[in-house]
């Protein structure tokens, strides 16, 4: 009896164990499965990020190499406006006035104070004043580059002439005339225009050319802009 009780245990085990070794061999695989999964899944995301940083490089140094491109198209288009065009007539007219009078010559070294788009510029280059340039705080290549009129990007003792129109509009008016004056060779010509409108007036900037002499004033009319009074001063020795 004894015996037939163990053979009848023994097939109970049996019939328990194999049951839960297919059970467990179940799902040895699918574990297995899954980490082969992430271990192939892994790489596969890397080499997409890898893909992803080279072509967005890519894409930016073609960005960058069309930029230029892009920008002398629309400066170029910009040149040929209507409006483009008056303004450098304009100032076309204060800067002859200016070569008559001695005051500018072809091989004087310019800069424009505040200069937009570099329309006075244009103008002074058309005069054949080639060294001329204007400083803005966005920068319009070729005519003007990137600079704060509170703080040149230049030695001293630069230019034979800088001009402004903004003056008037400056959150330092002493500081932004302390700077010409620094970046302003001695006996240059520091031109600027007030208009009727601003705040501002000849006895109030007067002072603030600590360095330098004024020389004249006048009030002035050009197409398209303000009237306004132009206040010449020379730099002393």
């Amino acid at each position: 009896m004894e015996n037939i009780g163990n053979r009848v245990m023994v097939k109970r085990l049996m019939w328990v164990a194999v049951p839960m070794s297919v059970l467990l061999l179940v799902f040895s695989s699918i574990i297995h499965s899954q980490s082969g999964m992430i271990s192939c899944d892994a790489p596969t995301s890397m080499t997409r990020q890898h893909h992803d940083r080279e072509s967005q490089q890519q894409l930016g140094a073609c960005d960058a190499s069309e930029e230029p491109d892009r920008k002398a198209k629309k400066m170029k288009k910009l040149w040929a406006s209507r409006s483009w065009k008056k303004k450098v007539d304009s100032m076309s007219v204060l800067f002859r006035d200016l070569l008559e009078a001695g005051v500018l010559s072809q091989h004087s070294r310019a800069l424009c104070i505040s200069a937009g788009v570099g329309q006075e510029v244009m103008a002074l280059r058309q005069m054949g004043v080639e060294d001329a340039i204007g400083i803005e705080v966005v920068e319009s290549p070729p005519l003007v580059v990137r600079g704060d009129a509170h703080h040149h990007p230049f030695h001293n003792n630069t230019f034979d002439l800088e001009f402004s129109a903004h003056l008037w509009d400056a959150l330092f008016p002493s500081l932004f005339i302390s700077e010409m004056q620094r970046t302003l060779r001695s006996g240059g010509v520091a031109v600027i225009l007030i208009p009727f409108t601003s705040s501002l007036d000849v006895d109030q900037i007067t002072p603030l050319f600590s360095s330098s002499q004024l020389v004249s004033t006048k009030n002035i009319t050009l197409s398209g802009l303000p009237l306004a009074t132009q206040m010449l001063f020379k730099k002393n020795n």
